[in-house]
């Protein structure tokens, strides 16, 4: 290899060596792939040349390898600038328009953007201020179907059903759909969707009735196709309405809604309700009747109860701290008055009454400023003995206080 140039006269011979030297080995040769040449040139000389087809590429060898040939130039890398992406140093590289690589900016109607033009297919620039041009829309109206619209700034449509009429749909009417397989909006029969399915038959199992094997069949709730059961409260669940979760159907233990209920005085336990009368028990005034009392008793009330005082000469019976009272007189009693007693009720109040060591003590004949009704109208009058101990019982029919007097017990 290496031969050099030669010039050829009419009726020269060629001779293998020359045509090898000066033609063979200098033109460049057209191959398939590199296999090809490979199995076509097994000893290449330096400087040889082969087209690949396969690659459209013009390879040459350089005394020990095979490489490509692209020809005269120093450039050693091309990199990406501002809104490019991609570049590369070695081999084939490519540049990429990348938005991403650019700051932001408010764009005004003197900006200009990247467009292709569909005239020549080339790239150009074109003024924001003339793509907003093309068009002359005024306002976007929602039609049927839609909701949104507007005449100014960004306006959006959205799918609205509330805004479409109602109709009874038949296997030939279309409904909208987004089809999976390209995420595009388009319609299809209502006959096609029904015709998804292979369900032939819809019976009702336990608890439910209705059923069917043709047409809209519909299921209800029917406790009656239930067999009866001896209930396990500890453990067995009920069917319930969640109001906290949209009023979806759950089941809930009869242990758990027992427990729910209970409240004062009243406590479950595995499912059973129990009233706890350990402590006190309100029931806010309201009747007991057809009720036997068995070995119960009363509260006695002293001035040492909460509502309930004397002093100053004025004694106040409070009947939420009890019914009965028992009171040593210390001093005259000018002022006496029963408080809390329930409005249109008649109720009933003791009042022990126990003189001092000094006596002599008297009590006014008058409960919460109105005179009291006693025996005869003889008035209420006390024994007034030192330590003496006078038992009064009052009853209000929510109008007048009807004394009962029981004296001097001893």
């Amino acid at each position: 290899m290496g031969a050099g140039f030669k010039v050829w006269a009419t009726g020269d011979l060629i001779n293998a060596s020359d045509f090898n030297n000066y033609i063979q080995e200098q033109v460049v040769m057209v191959f398939a792939d590199s296999s090809a040449r490979g199995s076509a040139v097994s000893s290449p000389e330096e400087g040889m040349f082969a087209y690949l087809k396969d690659t459209n590429t013009l390879t040459y060898y350089d005394g020990s390898a095979w490489g490509s040939y692209i020809g005269e130039g120093d450039i050693s890398a091309v990199n990406a600038g501002t809104g490019l992406s991609g570049g590369g140093a070695t081999g084939a590289v490519t540049l990429n328009l990348n938005a991403n690589g650019l700051s932001a900016v408010t764009a005004v109607a003197t900006d200009y953007v990247v467009i292709e033009d569909a005239t020549d297919n080339t790239t150009k620039k074109a003024l924001i201020s003339d793509i907003i041009d093309q068009g002359d829309i005024t306002g976007v109206t929602a039609g049927n179907g839609l909701s949104g619209g507007g005449t100014s700034g960004t306006v959006a449509l959205a799918l609205d059903a509330n805004e479409l009429t109602s109709a009874t749909a038949v296997a030939t009417d279309y409904v909208v759909i987004e089809d999976v397989t390209d995420n595009s909006t388009k319609k299809a029969l209502i006959s096609d969707i029904i015709a998804q399915g292979d369900i032939t038959e819809v019976t009702a199992g336990n608890g439910l009735s209705g059923g069917g094997t043709s047409g809209t069949v519909s299921l209800a709730l029917d406790l009656d196709e239930l067999t009866s059961a001896t209930v396990n409260v500890a453990n067995d669940s009920i069917a319930i309405i969640d109001a906290d979760d949209s009023a979806t159907s759950k089941k809930e233990t009869i242990a758990d809604v027992v427990a729910g209920i209970t409240g004062t005085n009243l406590t479950a336990t595995s499912g059973v309700l129990a009233l706890d009368i350990d402590s006190a028990v309100d029931v806010g005034n309201q009747t007991l009747s057809k009720f036997e009392a068995k070995d119960y008793v009363e509260t006695l009330a002293t001035t040492s109860s909460s509502g309930t005082s004397f002093a100053g000469g004025t004694l106040t019976l409070d009947v939420e701290d009890g019914n009965i009272f028992s009171i040593t007189l210390d001093a005259n009693c000018t002022t006496w008055t029963i408080s809390n007693l329930p409005a249109g009720k008649v109720s009933t109040v003791t009042a022990i009454l126990k003189q001092d060591g000094t006596g002599s003590r008297t009590i006014v004949s008058s409960i919460n400023s109105t005179t009291i009704k006693t025996v005869g109208a003889g008035g209420l009058t006390l024994t007034t003995t030192a330590n003496a101990i006078d038992i009064v019982t009052i009853v209000f029919d929510g109008t007048d206080y009807f004394v009962f007097s029981q004296l001097a017990m001893g």
